[in-house]
């Protein structure tokens, strides 16, 4: 598995979100492209790059598209196709800022 991870800080701090999700948005984070799309890792090399089972990356891939930090392409007789949505300021979701 890669060394980083791209993902939105919004979701670190999104209380929506169990560690879980955040893990699995981890997960897909490390095979995107610097932009947040063109994944097509497997649900087995996802549950595999986590420590999780496939059921746990199944349903919270879901949780993923419902709050809106991840869309799915279906490809038939293939691997989805995920984008990590990097900006969702327009779902309602409100980015971490600096403060500390």
């Amino acid at each position: 598995m890669p060394h980083l991870s791209i993902i939105p800080s919004a979701a670190v701090a999104d209380a929506s979100l169990s560690d879980t999700h955040v893990r699995v948005l981890c997960a897909i984070g490390t095979f995107t492209n610097r932009l947040g799309g063109n994944v097509w890792a497997s649900v087995k090399t996802l549950a595999a790059g986590s420590n999780l089972s496939e059921r746990t990356i199944q349903r919270s891939v879901q949780t993923l598209i419902d709050r809106g930090y991840l869309r799915v392409e279906p490809r038939e007789g293939r691997t989805n196709l995920y984008e990590i949505v990097l900006d969702n300021t327009a779902w309602g979701v409100t980015p971490v800022t600096g403060g500390g």
